[in-house]
């Protein structure tokens, strides 16, 4: 019997542009290189990372009755602080 394994390339993810600082991003190169990874890898798992520690911080808040907090900027504007 003859057994063939197909290959499939696998889908590249979908990407965006972000416009974030030389600071932020000379020191993500440094720390991907550490890693051995690319700034793009590197980068989105740190920010996944970031953001999904954030959302459940939030939902715990919100479950806890605690007000939610005003907005800052606008649609996918983040504030530095």
């Amino acid at each position: 019997m003859t057994v063939a394994i197909l290959s499939r390339k696998m889908a590249e993810p979908k990407t965006t542009s972000v416009k974030l600082t030389m600071e932020a991003v000379e020191a993500a190169r440094i720390a991907a290189a550490f890693r051995g990874k690319t700034l793009y890898e590197y980068a989105s798992e740190v920010l996944l990372a970031a953001a999904n520690r954030d959302i459940e911080e939030g939902y715990r808040e919100r479950q806890a009755g605690s007000p939610a907090r005003p907005k800052k900027g606008g649609k996918g504007k983040v504030e530095s602080g």
